[in-house]
């Protein structure tokens, strides 16, 4: 069994079933040889033809197979209207032979000949295939088939003759969509003919060749090059997938030739290599290329294809997806190898280092055990095997290079999962960050102040290791990676951005602008933390316990104002005790990382607040000057001691504010007010809700309950008006996963149709099961007639749609050939 979405209208895709000998079904097909005999009409509701087909069989075991005949009647069935179904059943022993119109792929120029059963054993096939019109142009084809194919037949042959049946399916949605016209194409075109353009090709030579041949055989792209020539050069270059600098192109589409449409299309690649998602990658070309722009204005699909081009190309350049996926397990593992080789310092440096060493385990050991919790609850409902199985890339140290192969790749919210890939990804970063990374940022730190206030130096004998410092320079500048990391590859999102314009944007579109901004963040993190973590080392030396009271008394103040403003639920979508669980684990730790990190993504309203996470990324730096400035000459003993410190508070606060005021100057002005912003995620869902869009609208049910509880009235009416349409539409976001959101009492119209259900009852595989059994008995045509119609009713298929074989709908068979017709026109 199978179903594809075919890009035409229900008739058509009737009719090309039902023109038994069209030149696009035999080439389509496997057949050798087919005939058909004229058909006739019982009523208006079923049509009828008896047809014949020839097909060679191959063996996987160097068998010679003779060719298999298939007699049988085929049917057609309006059982609503909008829905056909198509039967073709064995024909009766005691049939006539069947003379025809052949097509044959050798004799298709001779015209009518007979088809021999010479050398042919007849064979049989039950074939059911429903053609439901889901949308303005666009027909769900369900297939389903069991065959015989006689003795002597193995069961791999078998399985590879239905697995050619159902590819032949798949090829009928290729041949629709190649000659659907260019006014009418939409996003899902776009990106269906961008997968026609990569199919089953490895290297840039084979892309750019299979341009060439979809050029000429996809009639809306053959269109769009016919229009603007140059577009082929920025194809083709983008299908090579070199590497090049990115030289902004800013010209007309009009304008450009084949020299500027090269270098546009090599414009995308560096794009793509910076971005994480290709998405975003796109969009920056799209920003950069004045041509790109226009295209996309006049043709909104072309951006849809590119992504799914630019997806394909990250896969498998070498500086892509492979490329980056090193990189970021090369950034996770040296931090970890850095923290183990400092950890075996500690472990040979005797008492004086023991509460380091200790630390140092203790958080290691909660780093993994929150990873492996993660690991759980993101995947419990898909079984135990995916379970262990990401529970096991935890344990070896690989989850970062395989999140960020995910989210590369493209993939999509699995039902089930409580979080979408990239989410998943961030998560899984903040536990790294709060437990692993800062930890040992704070206990490295605290030992290089130790050390020198030992009299220790930089050099000579009693000296801080160059492993200690190299540790603390590659934990602060992978702390300050993932950081920025997280904030860029959120707010270039362009799927975020059009949930949430409120927020998302801020980071410009120029191509020159982004790696500064990047580098900016990077440098704002690592500034940040070392400013944090050497004021918790001062307050040490106040009194060991003021730490604690600093950063206990911070989150409880924190969680007390949530409290106080109705905002202590954490968004994740995990209602009951256990979401309370969440909330009290979750709060605590963004409130930490955002005051270390200074990770701007963390000012989201649903997150820390805007001008909470400001106050606390400034205060530590006037805090710890001022600290310094009154107890200095008592906290340290050390000769130089005081000297280093204020020194390095002096360059790290230098570097600070230096590269926030890079951030602010580069960031799109209109998104400053987010750092001041006093609005509560609840507050931000409502305004979102009600001035957005149906997407905007949509992605309020995956928040936790209480984000929609004020607004859930409105809610519950927007999609009780909506969801009939977007069953026939599909928009993006109305997935599996997001269906599942909605909870039940929210729905009363029914949100799924019964004819699917229906049609799963079928026998696809084998199972002995034939589709339409009697209606190849003795008889005349009527009675067999007949019996198709009653087999179907006993399928449920009538039942389920509404059928009525007693009820004419206005069809006759003169729709199928104003059908045929058209799709004669449209013959390639």
């Amino acid at each position: 069994r199978t179903s594809v979405k075919v890009r035409a209208e229900l008739t058509d895709v009737a009719a090309f079933f039902w023109d038994f000998g069209s030149r696009a079904g035999m080439r389509i097909s496997a057949d050798v040889e087919r005939t058909f005999q004229t058909k006739f009409v019982e009523g208006e509701l079923i049509l009828t033809k008896q047809i014949q087909r020839r097909q060679k069989l191959e063996s996987h075991l160097g068998v010679h197979h003779t060719d298999r005949t298939f007699n049988s009647i085929m049917t057609l069935t309006w059982t609503s209207s909008d829905t056909i179904v198509l039967s073709v059943i064995p024909q009766d022993e005691d049939g006539k032979s069947v003379r025809g119109t052949a097509r044959s792929k050798s004799e298709r120029a001779r015209g009518s000949v007979l088809m021999s059963d010479k050398d042919a054993v007849t064979a049989k096939e039950n074939v059911v295939i429903r053609l439901k019109k889901v949308g303005d142009g666009k027909t769900k084809l369900d297939y389903a088939c069991h065959v015989n194919l006689g003795l002597g037949v193995s069961h791999r042959s078998t399985q590879s003759f239905v697995e050619g049946r159902i590819h032949e399916m798949h090829a009928i949605s290729v041949y629709f969509q190649r000659i659907t016209d260019i006014e009418v194409y939409r996003k899902h075109d776009g990106q269906a003919l961008a997968y026609d353009i990569l199919w089953n090709v490895h290297s840039s030579k084979h892309r750019v060749e299979r341009l060439d041949l979809v050029a000429k055989e996809n009639k809306a792209l053959k269109d769009l090059l016919k229009k603007y020539p140059s577009v082929k050069a920025i194809l083709a270059n983008v299908l090579k997938g070199n590497l090049n600098m990115n030289r902004v192109v800013n010209m007309k589409l009009e304008c450009i030739g084949e020299k500027e449409g090269t270098q546009i299309g090599k414009n995308l690649i560096p794009s793509l290599m910076t971005e994480a998602l290709p998405e975003a990658g796109v969009n920056e070309w799209r920003v950069n290329n004045r041509a790109v722009r226009e295209l996309v204005k006049k043709h909104p699909w072309f951006e849809a294809m590119a992504v799914v081009i630019g997806r394909g190309i990250v896969k498998t350049a070498h500086w892509g997806l492979m490329g980056r996926v090193v990189f970021g397990a090369l950034v996770s593992m040296s931090d970890l190898a850095t923290d183990c080789a400092v950890l075996w310092q500690y472990w040979e440096g005797g008492e004086e280092m023991l509460t380091y060493r200790n630390l140092s385990i203790v958080s290691l050991s909660c780093s993994m055990l929150l990873q492996l919790m993660i690991a759980y609850f993101q995947n419990r409902n898909a079984g135990s095997w995916k379970v262990f199985k990401e529970c096991l890339i935890v344990l070896f140290g690989l989850k970062a290079p395989w999140d960020a192969y995910r989210v590369a790749m493209g993939a999509e919210h699995e039902a089930g999962a409580i979080f979408e890939p990239l989410m998943e990804m961030t998560l899984s970063k903040c536990v790294e960050l709060f437990t692993e990374s800062i930890p040992a940022i704070l206990i490295q730190t605290a030992a290089i102040l130790n050390v020198i206030e030992s009299g220790g130096t930089f050099t000579g004998e009693n000296r801080v290791t160059k492993t200690s410092l190299t540790s603390l320079f590659v934990s602060v500048m992978a702390v300050g990676f993932v950081s920025a990391t997280i904030s860029y590859d959120f707010d270039t999102d362009p799927k975020r951005r059009a949930e949430n314009p409120e927020f998302y944007g801020y980071v410009p579109d120029s191509s020159k602008k982004r790696p500064i901004m990047f580098s900016a963040m990077i440098n704002m993190t690592a500034s940040s933390v070392l400013i944090k973590s050497i004021l918790i080392c001062v307050l040490g030396r106040i009194d060991s316990v003021y730490p604690w009271y600093y950063l206990g008394l911070d989150v409880v103040l924190f969680i007390v104002i949530k409290m106080a403003r109705n905002d202590f639920s954490y968004w994740i979508p995990i209602e009951g005790p256990l979401g309370t669980v969440i909330s009290l684990l979750v709060r605590p730790i963004e409130k930490v990382i955002a005051d270390f990190t200074g990770c701007v993504h963390l000012r989201h309203p649903i997150e820390v607040g805007g001008l909470y996470f400001t106050l606390n990324y400034i205060i530590p730096f006037f805090a710890l000057s001022l600290l310094l400035f009154l107890q200095g000459d008592e906290l340290f003993k050390g000769e130089h001691t005081q000297e280093v410190v204020e020194t390095t508070v002096k360059i790290l606060g230098a570097s600070l504010f230096l590269w926030t005021f890079v951030f602010f100057v580069l960031m799109n002005k209109e998104f400053r007010k987010t750092f001041y912003s006093i609005e509560t995620g609840k507050q931000h869902a409502a305004k979102l809700f009600f001035e957005g869009n149906d997407l905007i609208k949509a992605n309020s049910l995956r928040s936790h309950s209480s984000y929609w509880k004020e607004f859930e009235e409105p809610l519950q009416i927007w999609l009780n008006e909506g969801w009939s349409s977007w069953e026939d539409e599909k928009p993006d976001w109305f997935t599996e996963a997001w269906r599942k959101r909605v909870p039940e009492h929210m729905v009363t119209q029914a949100s799924t149709s019964a004819s699917g259900s229906a049609f799963s009852e079928i026998s696809t595989q084998g199972s002995g099961r034939s589709i339409g059994k009697g209606a190849g008995g003795r008889g005349t045509r009527g009675e067999q007639h007949k019996n198709v119609v009653k087999n179907l009713k006993a399928t449920q298929i009538l039942p389920a749609l509404g059928g009525n074989q007693e009820e004419g709908l206005g069809y006759t068979e003169n729709h199928l050939k104003n059908a045929m017709g058209r799709r004669g026109s449209m013959r390639m």
